[in-house]
């Protein structure tokens, strides 16, 4: 009987350790930073195929807004920016900015760039009624430092 309880006690702590186990983290950025440069609490989803190949999305919902900032890598180049883009130095081969409007509500700015043998996108999507609180250069910024860290964390 005394056996039987231990078990019973055991069980919570077991099934703690298994969802603190199935939470995958991004490995080329952690939550902590993202909070830091969005300016609020993140939630985190990963989609893994390998350490070198998947995507991170990490989500903010702050003053009737949504951040979303998104790392993808990938053997496949997929291109979100165009050729004539803004180059951006020191992130990888062939690294462009870009940014686009595709609604009044929502704003994204994206960097494209090559590592090695793998392709690395960033993007931020700002959505909804307020995109404002994040100007332009800010918004760069964030994908600019993310890009920065995913890049050195590809190496």
């Amino acid at each position: 009987m005394h056996s039987l309880r231990a078990h019973w006690l055991l069980l919570p702590l077991l099934l703690l350790c298994a969802s603190a186990r199935a939470q995958t983290p991004c490995p080329w950025l952690t939550q902590g930073t993202a909070s830091t440069w969005l300016q609020g609490p993140v939630t985190v989803s990963t989609n893994l195929l390998s350490t070198n190949e998947g995507t991170c999305t990490f989500t903010l919902h702050q003053d009737n807004a949504s951040y979303t900032l998104e790392i993808t890598v990938s053997a496949t180049n997929h291109p979100r920016c165009s050729t004539s883009s803004k180059p951006i130095p020191g992130i990888g081969n062939q690294a462009v900015l870009c940014s686009a409007s595709p609604s009044r509500n929502q704003t994204t700015d994206t960097i494209n760039s090559r590592i090695r043998d793998r392709y690395l996108t960033v993007q931020l999507t700002v959505t909804g009624k307020n995109t404002n609180p994040m100007p332009p250069d800010q918004r760069q910024a964030v994908v600019q430092q993310a890009a920065e860290e995913a890049a050195g964390n590809l190496f």
